[in-house]
């Protein structure tokens, strides 16, 4: 298999929809991160790496993981809002399994997690 783009977000949409923007990583080109709180507990790291195709998206409450989730395979990462709404859906595509990871980030974290054979 040839090398697959990952197409992620404009600056523009990211500040359209959560209103920041994720940040290169220290000493890296390619791999951002956005760390985003939801309220005085709940908070998200998000992480991609363009070129490796990967996610990594971890849910906190204080300094407790509840959610981890990293995946590779990524396709394209989309963020959107709306209604008092907003969402990060993450399309993935290999070989072997296509699917897609909801996330909606506001008013309250809820996961979709769609991961089949193709």
């Amino acid at each position: 298999m040839g090398v697959r783009e990952f197409i992620t977000p404009t600056e523009e949409e990211w500040i359209d929809a959560l209103g920041v923007t994720p940040e290169r990583a220290e000493g890296e080109d390619f791999i951002y991160l956005l760390h985003y709180p939801i309220n005085s507990d709940d908070h998200f790291d998000l992480s991609f790496d363009v070129v490796g195709s990967s996610v990594r998206f971890r849910w906190s409450q204080g300094e407790e993981a509840l959610v981890d989730i990293l995946r590779e395979g990524a396709r394209r990462l989309l963020v959107n809002s709306g209604a008092g709404e907003a969402y990060l859906r993450i399309e993935f595509d290999t070989a072997d399994l296509h699917g897609q990871l909801t996330i909606r980030v506001l008013p309250a974290i809820r996961i979709e997690d769609q991961l089949l054979f193709s």
